[in-house]
């Protein structure tokens, strides 16, 4: 196999496993995971339970294949009390990492994973840590936490930092006890930051939504509204493993306007990166549905990245809507950035109206910093009187914080003297 084929197949299987791992494994039930023999489970507690005393290959489910080569693998690094020591686990994960075979390497992988215990966890970590090169949790070490967090939260969440490896160690923990891994983030310390309390609640809904969709959702709805929105990202992102138009109709249905515009964006994100001739189709078909207004400016400002254009002419054939406004504010403001006097011109041609006006909005708000008062000398076009002093409004303090010595003298003679306080604000 030639090299580049042999890493965009190992990266896939990684993806693949790392999903399947601690998606399908660790969202289970507790009551439909299974002891695999030979293995010293960790409980709640991080005390092993009661060790079955059968070699791993006397109830192997076949004598042959993948799972049979993976349970003759293992064999040999058992000790004689049937558990992996803290060494063995290293050079076993190593070893399955560096495997030539990228498939085989992951199926040894997941069989260690079933053979964690306190003491070669550890050891496995600080092997992934190491091949890692400070470069980042691996999916190789998102996986270890998500299956260090699901068989005992307590002690991965204690041995764990970052905020990546301790969210994939408490994704885990919700899919396998959510009542105890919301008890553990309630009684996060008050100096925890805003960036880890949130990465943390981010991977707890995550957990609980492999594990139980509605309560999830029952729980996120019981957030605040920012909260709400933000984790409405988190469960439309697991909503997408059904497929785009399955969450899309999820996402609709949604009775939340701040959770039912998060995750409509969150749909129309992953649209335009698997499927853009779909997502556009979608956002056009849907625009005058409720809360589509984010979802609509992110097929836009996408398009717009591409083929600027395309972007308008889409943008224009829209139905009348909030959508249809955001995405030419979305269009011109990345015109604006591209091509400031092609775009310029564009605005020029357009008939005063609102569809001028909030192309104006966007691309005054470019230009201001490049040319400040060519930028307030377009918002001060705009037609409709509410828009274009906040438009001012919102250029002028642009400006203001950028070069206050030369905004201010223009602040005080152009703008009404309540627009000058928010200006100078």
């Amino acid at each position: 196999m030639k090299k580049h084929t042999l890493i965009v197949h190992s990266a896939w299987a990684l993806t693949a496993a790392a999903a399947w791992w601690a998606g399908s494994r660790h969202g289970m039930p507790d009551d439909s995971s299974s002891q695999v023999p030979g293995r010293s489970r960790l409980t709640a507690t991080g005390v092993p339970s009661g060790h079955n005393d059968r070699r791993p290959d006397e109830t192997a489910p076949s004598s042959s294949g993948g799972a049979a080569e993976t349970l003759a693998w293992l064999r040999p690094r058992l000790g004689a009390d049937g558990r992996l020591s803290p060494e063995n686990m290293a050079t076993a994960v190593a070893e399955a990492m560096h495997d030539p075979d990228p498939v085989r390497g992951l199926r040894h992988f997941t069989q260690l994973l079933e053979n964690l215990t306190p003491e070669n966890a550890v050891a496995a970590l600080q092997l992934l840590r190491a091949e890692s090169g400070g470069k980042g949790p691996s999916p190789w070490l998102s996986m270890l936490c998500s299956a260090w967090g699901a068989q005992d939260g307590v002690a991965a969440m204690a041995s764990l930092s970052g905020r990546r490896e301790r969210g994939a160690a408490i994704t885990g923990w919700a899919g396998r006890d959510a009542a105890a891994a919301e008890q553990w983030l309630a009684t996060l310390p008050k100096d925890t930051s805003d960036e880890e309390r949130r990465a943390l609640q981010y991977g707890f809904v995550r957990g609980l939504s492999r594990r139980d969709a509605s309560a999830a959702l029952e729980y996120v709805a019981g957030r605040s509204e920012g909260d709400r929105a933000d984790l409405a990202r988190v469960l439309a992102g697991e909503q997408l493993t059904r497929g785009t138009r399955a969450a899309a109709g999820w996402a609709m249905e949604l009775k939340d306007t701040a959770m039912r515009g998060s995750a409509l964006e969150s749909v129309a994100r992953h649209f335009m990166q698997v499927d853009p001739p779909g997502g556009a189709s979608w956002a056009s078909e849907s625009s005058l549905a409720p809360d589509m207004r984010q979802a609509v400016a992110r097929v836009a400002d996408w398009m717009a990245g591409n083929d600027v254009q395309a972007a308008l002419a889409w943008t224009r054939q829209l139905p009348r809507s909030p959508g249809q406004e955001e995405a030419f504010q979305q269009v011109f403001s990345q015109w604006a950035r591209t091509d400031p006097t092609a775009s310029s011109q564009e605005l020029v041609r357009m008939s005063p109206g609102w569809e001028r006006d909030n192309a104006i909005h966007s691309f005054s708000r470019v230009l201001v910093n490049e040319n400040p008062e060519d930028a307030m000398t377009w918002a001060a076009s705009i037609t409709e009187p509410s828009m274009r002093l906040d438009t001012q409004i919102d250029v002028a303090r642009q400006w203001y914080a950028a070069a206050p010595a030369a905004a201010q003298p223009w602040i005080v003679a152009h703008l009404p003297v309540d627009a000058q306080a928010r200006a100078l604000k």
